[in-house]
């Protein structure tokens, strides 16, 4: 192996030890390239160095394998550039993300990019466009044409019982549900706040679900006698979103007689508050 420095006395023998450990192996061998190099060392010792001249390049040998040497270089500083901090002229020198250095910008949406981590790629940094970012966050009822979002009013919205304030409604309709005759009527205001039977049976329970828990909430009913009439409804077994029967109020008590020919109408309007007992508003006989 390099044996270092050795000053050499007169007279002293000079052993093929002392050539190969202070002469051969610590000596800087020039090679045409990496060929030649290994062609001529079979055998490097670790700290043996070589010149390359096809790339210019100063090798020294370590740990089983030939390195390049990097030698002081060329770069005099590093300058933090926007949206970065830090830098320096010497020593360890660090760059941090500083984005009070930016400056402002109008975004243009259908054009501009961001940058975010890919964690779909070990987390790589990457860009895209502001426009594919909005369309990718749209969600039901949504749509994005180069980066400008809009409400897609031609399918169902649901608001999930959220308020909506200061709105002006025209040319509207109410959904209108197909409750199903049978000695309890069964109504979801789920389905609607309007609904329509054709009564072929006594009702003897009328069963509200989904009724709002706070605020005013109605739902009106188009009851219809089938061809043979007659047919009664008893508002004495009324219950909400699974209560106890409870009996729904009528203008001076009066209850509730339906008409009783053969396709008669009548028009009965329930009115809860924050989903009480509902007061009941009966218009007869339409015809």
């Amino acid at each position: 192996m390099p044996s270092g420095f050795k000053t050499f006395a007169v007279s002293e023998v000079l052993t093929a030890a002392d050539v190969n450990n202070f002469l051969m192996e610590q000596a800087i061998a020039v090679f045409a390239n990496s060929s030649a190099r290994d062609s001529a060392i079979s055998s490097p010792e670790d700290g043996q160095a070589c010149f390359l001249l096809d790339s210019n390049t100063l090798q020294f040998y370590y740990s089983s394998a030939w390195n390049n040497f990097i030698g002081e270089g060329d770069i005099t500083g590093v300058t933090a550039g926007n949206g970065l901090s830090g830098g320096g002229t010497s020593g360890a020198v660090s760059l941090a993300l500083d984005l009070n250095e930016l400056t402002g910008a109008t975004v243009d949406v259908a054009s501009d990019s961001v940058a975010f981590i890919d964690s779909s790629d070990s987390n790589n940094p990457k860009k895209e466009s502001v426009a594919d970012l909005v369309a990718g966050i749209t969600g039901a009822n949504l749509t994005a044409t180069s980066g400008v979002i809009a409400l897609d009013i031609d399918a169902e919205v649901d608001f999930n019982d959220q308020t909506a304030k200061e709105i002006v409604l025209k040319d509207y309709a109410e959904t209108d549900q197909a409750v199903t005759s049978g000695t309890t009527l069964s109504i979801s205001l789920a389905d609607g706040n309007t609904g329509q039977v054709t009564l072929g049976h006594n009702v003897t329970d009328i069963d509200f679900t989904n009724v709002p828990a706070n605020g005013v909430s109605t739902f009106t009913l188009i009851c219809t006698q089938d061809g043979t009439g007659n047919r009664t409804m008893a508002i004495n077994a009324v219950t909400v979103n699974g209560g106890g029967d409870v009996t729904a109020k009528t203008p001076g008590a009066g209850g509730l007689t339906l008409s009783t020919g053969a396709n008669d109408i009548d028009l009965l309007t329930f009115i809860f508050v924050d989903a009480g007992t509902p007061m009941l508003i009966s218009q007869l006989d339409f015809s």
